[in-house]
């Protein structure tokens, strides 16, 4: 030791040795391992470290000392390689080939895996630096070794499939000089070595195949690491094709030789010669024995290999000519593949089956070009489907709840239900065939047992749900066509909707929602289907799932049939009416009671006044009486200012009777009758109470219930809400601002001039609490937006300036002149014209566009509310030229283009309407502020007035626009 630490003495290797045990012991305290660790960095940063390091490998019998000096090397050959003379990267390669023929060879077991792996890594680092232009032939010096047996034999696979993951493998990403590492010890290894070390594969299968199953694996395995960047011919030989194919027979490495087939055909190649190649391995006889074979525990590789068979010889099917030999010995292979492939979808693993879809797909994809099935593809297709049937079937026991449970079965359910869909697009009716003896199968079942397993009659139903997606539902629904009419009857009429398993439920109601139309043309069948959604088959079930989509069913299905429905409506209001008022006690989520009020609110909009009012006074009295009481309860407790804290039951029960106001509203475009009308207003009354007693608590549904009713009672909304707008205003926040704004904006648009009285109220406080909620950003945004608040700012600018632009867009200039608002017209041209500045062409342009409306509005005010036209042109010129000329106005980008075009356009407001100033002062700016010579000036302010200045503005800027 010294004053600073500790300093770095050589010490024995034995010293060292104990100095890494240290460093890696739990059990060392923390100062000894501290001072060990420097240590062993010393021992690192030492020159001659990796003779050290070489040195501990040979001797040391601690697997730790090995891996550290291993690392360190790896450390030396990645970072300091350069810093060894010639001598001494010899030296070092002769460390590794010496310790593979002696230490490793003599005493295999005593060096575990990741020590070997770790030898294999540190060597091909070395090659990756030196081969072939320092270090000519390591493969060939590796290649000797292959003598000392088996533990030589291993080392040599390991390093080949390292240098497959360190130089070749394309799965990882790598950068220019690193391919061209790649590309180049590619290229020599082809030239120099490759036919060696194919033999030596060769020989290694010889050698391994009766002896070493391990050795056998992990040679077959590399060789299909290899096979896609080396010469095809080194593998497609008689003797390589032979081995492969006899390993098909064998348990222990039929994968490896599955994976060997597979790369082969992988490889890219032009047609003719991969279709030489599908020959060679379309080898149906060993093939089928191999697919015959059950306990593999490879079959899904298998499967796998004669997809992709298939899928090659379609390619080429395809590219063949009809009738050619060629074509025929295709068509021979593939029919005899086919059953293969077939095979592989029948078995019971999931995966098997998975690998086999694609290639079955592909084949119904080429029957969609056919102009009509032959007779054998006929019978595959109903193989097909018959397959189809039986492998969507969940296993009686399943878990359909278990998200987690089987996915390769969930994802071969996916991928069979697109299969199947595509069948059908070819072949309609023989689909419909496989869904009516399904279906008819299951509903016999079903009435021969009544708790038959669920998984045949779900399958069933999914199968007829998945028809609709594969034929045209429109035309096969109507009752000339008849295609479902013998499907959908006998289902209708049957116990099916009484099914216990919610798996079926579910599935029953989907179809009722995909077919809905065809109780159009049954009407006798649509009360009793329509009542399996109100009791305990649908809203009231157990099984969440289901009264969930037994409510987002019978929406879609009240919206497709409202015409239907008139005649039964008495009855569904009844029976809505029945479900809603036990609501409070049932099962039915928020969610769900809010889409059942959307549905009764649907149904209503197509009965008459009379029935709606009634209803109405119905439904909306007893919500509008539970959120009276709620509301006049808070009132009673603290008035009107005091912003209570609202307890958990208070705060449900307010919710979810704004809430289902809201959807009960959905259903009316715009509300017929008085006596209905009123019935909304008095609801929107109390709603209104509840921003003075709970502020924030509901904003969301109070805006969305108010969304609502300035489309159902129209213009009548507006006296009611300043008081409660001015309410929110006062605690708004950020994105409370923004919600406000698009409220207002929606009644501006709506009703124009009549809103002038609520914008006229709002209009001050609501930009005083723009620039409040801004956080000192009002009108001063940097040109990047780089932080979460500079982001919600910018929103608020956006929902500000189209605040402005919906205004004049809507007639509503007058409020920005009046008695209180004029003072402050200044304030909002300016604040437009600080828009114009931001760095956004979406804004800008409609910034300029509002400055425009503004112009054309006011200008023939006397006097203008912006005092002289000087001024206003004074504060306009500098955005209106100065903007398009700055370097950070991107004109190549189309958004900025529409920004140009409607700077130009407010060009031609402003020479109409501030006359005779702004040609004049427009030249003045030109020359004084952007250095435009007079005469390019004087030409730009004659172009003005002229239908082609947008085209011309566009070039000048082009021209004139300051360098980036």
């Amino acid at each position: 030791r010294d004053g600073h630490g500790v300093r770095f003495v050589p010490m024995s290797l034995d010293e060292a040795e104990r100095a890494i045990l240290c460093h890696f012991n739990p059990g060392t305290s923390e100062s000894v391992k501290a001072e060990a660790a420097l240590y062993c960095q010393h021992l690192k940063d030492a020159d001659g470290s990796w003779r050290h390091c070489c040195e501990l490998i040979s001797r040391t019998q601690f697997v730790e000392v090995k891996f550290w000096s291993l690392q360190a090397l790896q450390e030396v050959v990645e970072h300091k390689y350069a810093t060894l003379n010639a001598a001494e990267a010899v030296q070092l390669r002769q460390f590794f080939l010496s310790w593979i023929s002696k230490e490793y060879t003599e005493n295999p077991a005593a060096h575990p895996p990741f020590i070997i792996n770790k030898i294999a890594q540190v060597l091909v680092l070395i090659i990756k630096n030196d081969y072939p232009d320092t270090w000519t032939d390591p493969f060939a010096q590796l290649l000797q070794l292959l003598h000392n047996g088996p533990p030589a034999i291993d080392m040599f696979l390991r390093i080949l499939n390292t240098v497959d993951e360190e130089i070749v493998s394309k799965d990882f990403q790598r950068t220019p000089t690193e391919s061209a590492v790649t590309t180049r010890i590619k290229d020599t290894m082809r030239e120099q070595c490759m036919k060696d070390i194919v033999d030596a594969w060769y020989n290694i299968i010889l050698v391994t195949h009766a002896t070493s199953a391990p050795l056998m694996k992990s040679c077959l395995s590399t060789i299909a690491r290899y096979i896609s960047w080396i010469d095809i011919n080194y593998v497609d030989d008689p003797r390589f094709l032979e081995v492969f194919f006899g390993c098909l027979s064998r348990d222990e490495y039929g994968a490896e030789a599955c994976e060997c087939l597979s790369e082969m055909l992988n490889k890219k190649m032009d047609s003719d010669a991969k279709f030489l190649l599908l020959q060679r391995l379309a080898d149906r006889n060993h093939l089928a024995a191999a697919v015959q074979r059950t306990g593999t525990g490879f079959e899904a590789q298998l499967s796998n290999l004669t997809s992709l068979i298939v899928k090659e010889l379609l390619m080429c099917w395809d590219r063949l000519e009809d009738g050619t030999p060629n074509w025929v010995k295709a068509n021979d292979l593939l029919s005899g593949m086919l059953p293969l492939v077939l095979h592989c979808l029948s078995t019971g693993d999931e995966e098997t089956s998975l690998a086999s879809v694609d290639a079955i797909a592909c084949y119904v994809h080429k029957l969609k070009r056919r102009p009509a099935l032959t007779p054998e593809d006929t019978v595959i297709v109903t193989h097909i489907l018959s397959l189809i049937a039986r492998k969507i079937r969940y296993p009686p026991d399943a878990d359909t709840d278990n998200d987690d449970e089987d996915d390769d079965f969930k994802e071969l359910r996916k991928v069979l239900a697109v299969l199947f869909r595509n069948v059908a697009r070819i072949s309609p009716e023989q689909c419909k065939d496989c869904v009516t003896s399904t279906l008819m199968a299951a509903l016999a079942g079903l009435e021969a047992n009544p708790m038959p397993q669920f998984n045949e009659l779900e399958a069933a139903l999914t199968l007829l749900y998945e028809l609709g997606e594969g034929v045209n539902t429109e035309e096969a629904l109507k009752p000339e066509q008849g295609m479902f009419a013998q499907l959908l009857t006998p289902l209708l009429m049957s116990r099916v909707s009484y099914f216990p398993h919610h798996a079926v439920s579910l599935i029953y109601f989907e179809i009722i929602g995909r077919y809905a139309r065809f109780l159009q043309y049954h009407p006798h069948l649509l009360a009793p289907t329509l009542a399996s959604f109100l009791d305990e088959r649908g809203m009231r079930h157990p099984v969440p799932a289901v009264r969930h989509r037994s409510c987002v069913l019978l929406l879609r299905v009240v919206k497709t049939l409202k015409p239907s429905l008139v005649g039964g409506l008495p009855a569904l209001l009844e029976a809505f009416k029945e479900v809603l008022s036990q609501t409070n006690g049932q099962m039915l989520s928020t969610e769900d009671t809010g889409l059942v009020y959307e549905t009764c609110g649907l149904l209503l909009s197509i009965g008459t006044e009379e029935q709606q009012e009634s209803y109405l006074r119905a439904l909306l009295g007893k919500v509008v009486g539970e959120l009276d009481t709620a509301v006049s309860a808070l009132e009673a407790q603290g008035g009107t200012a005091s912003g209570l804290e609202i307890g958990f039951e208070a705060n449900n029960c307010l919710r979810n009777s704004v809430e289902a106001l809201g959807y009960l509203s959905k259903g009316f475009a715009r509300v017929q009758g008085q006596g209905v009308l009123e019935l909304f207003q008095t609801a929107l009354r109390v709603v209104l109470r509840i921003v003075f007693v709970a502020p924030k608590k509901l904003d969301d549904k109070v805006m969305f219930f108010l969304h609502r009713m300035v489309e159902c009672v129209g213009e009548h909304i507006i006296p009611l809400l300043p008081a409660a707008v001015e309410r929110m205003l006062s605690y708004a926040e950020l994105k409370d601002l923004l919600a406000i704004t698009n409220l207002v904006n929606q009644i501006m648009a709506k009703f124009k001039v009549l809103a002038a009285p609520l914008v006229e109220a709002l209009l001050l406080q609501y930009v005083r609490r723009c620039v409040e909620c801004s956080s000192g950003l009002w009108m001063q945004l940097p040109s990047e937006i780089v932080s979460e608040e500079q982001r919600e700012v910018l929103e608020l600018h956006r929902g500000y300036f189209q605040f402005l632009h919906t205004a004049y867009q809507s007639n509503l200039s007058p409020v920005f002149v009046t008695s209180h608002t004029a003072p402050f017209f200044e304030g909002f041209l300016d604040t437009l014209v600080c828009g114009c500045r931001i760095n956004d062409p979406a804004l800008q342009r409609m910034c300029f566009m509002t400055i425009g409306k503004l112009v054309q509005a006011h200008a023939d005010m006397t006097p203008p509310p912006w005092g002289s036209n000087a001024a206003l042109l004074a504060r306009v010129l500098p955005v209106l030229l100065g903007v398009p000329l700055s370097p950070s106005f991107d004109l190549r980008d189309a958004a900025s283009l529409s920004v140009v075009a409607e700077i130009a356009s407010l060009h031609g407001v402003l020479h109409q309407k501030i006359q005779p100033e702004f040609l004049p002062m427009v030249s003045h700016w030109l020359q004084a502020q952007a250095s435009v010579p007079q005469p390019i000036a004087d030409d730009y302010i004659a172009r003005v007035p002229t239908r082609e200045f947008r085209s011309y503005l566009g070039t000048f800027l082009q021209q004139r626009q300051q360098p980036r």
